[in-house]
């Protein structure tokens, strides 16, 4: 989550060398796929899955800077 977080501190995807005191006015793409909180399979309890990872990103980007993180959605059940 940190390292992630260090990436979306600039517009081309270098760290930065201290934290801004706000967020760039675009940050590097953010992808996600699989969008669901969880899943089963073998194991006799559901899994969690990708979409809980993407929502607390995007409330600590919120609570750090103040402005919505944009996230690119792909794959199920997103419609693109």
């Amino acid at each position: 989550m940190q390292l992630i977080l260090d990436l979306l501190t600039t517009e081309d995807g270098h760290i930065a060398a201290v934290r801004p005191t706000k967020a760039p006015t675009k940050h590097i793409p953010v992808f996600s796929s699989v969008n669901d909180i969880e899943y089963k399979d073998e194991f006799r309890l559901p899994r969690i899955d990708n979409f809980p990872f993407v929502v607390s990103l995007k409330s600590i980007y919120q609570l750090l800077y103040h402005q919505e993180l944009e996230v690119l959605y792909y794959g199920k059940p997103a419609k693109v």
